[in-house]
């Protein structure tokens, strides 16, 4: 069981990582199954960010005016990552996106010690409906004061992740 992690998650102006950009990311540390760090940013992505990513996120352009671009945030998301085990709900989602970021930076993703995914062991879990983190962490008594605000996503992923390897209740 992985009770020790870093738990990302990003909120973006589409689906495709390819053609999307980043408009907020959290890390949230995790230690021994406590919440010991929590990092989140705005992020200005270079571009508008259009009306149906605002309905699911809330975050407009003139929330991300004056944030930093990814590119500047690379460095310190890197050395918060660089050799830890990451964690995020819908991981290749979050992986996409944080490859996707720092490369248009010019930058890898630096080495991991693995990948976690809430996501498989909710599934097993629900086997009804869709398994999104919101209903996830209803269904199984994990707070999440804002859904689809990306420090509050991280950690309730965090959360979600202890819960169902058994570290906490």
């Amino acid at each position: 069981m992985t009770d020790t992690f870093v738990a990302l998650d990003v909120e973006t102006t589409g689906l495709d990582a390819r053609t999307h950009r980043v408009v907020e990311i959290a890390l949230i540390r995790f230690e021994v199954g406590e919440e010991v760090d929590a990092w989140s940013s705005l992020v200005n992505p270079g571009c508008n960010i259009p009306p149906d990513a605002t309905a699911i996120h809330g975050i407009g352009d003139r929330d991300v005016t004056g944030a930093p671009a990814f590119v500047e945030l690379a460095p310190t998301v890197a050395e918060r990552i660089a050799g830890k085990t990451l964690l995020a709900y819908n991981a290749p989602f979050d992986f996409g996106f944080l490859v996707s970021e720092m490369a248009r930076g010019g930058r890898p993703v630096p080495p991991l010690a693995i990948w976690l995914d809430p996501l498989p062991l909710v599934r097993r879990r629900l086997t009804y409906g869709r398994a999104t983190l919101p209903v996830a962490c209803r269904e199984l008594g994990v707070s999440l004061p804002r859904a689809h605000r990306a420090a509050d996503d991280a950690r309730a992923a965090g959360l979600l992740w202890l819960k169902l390897t058994g570290y906490s209740n």
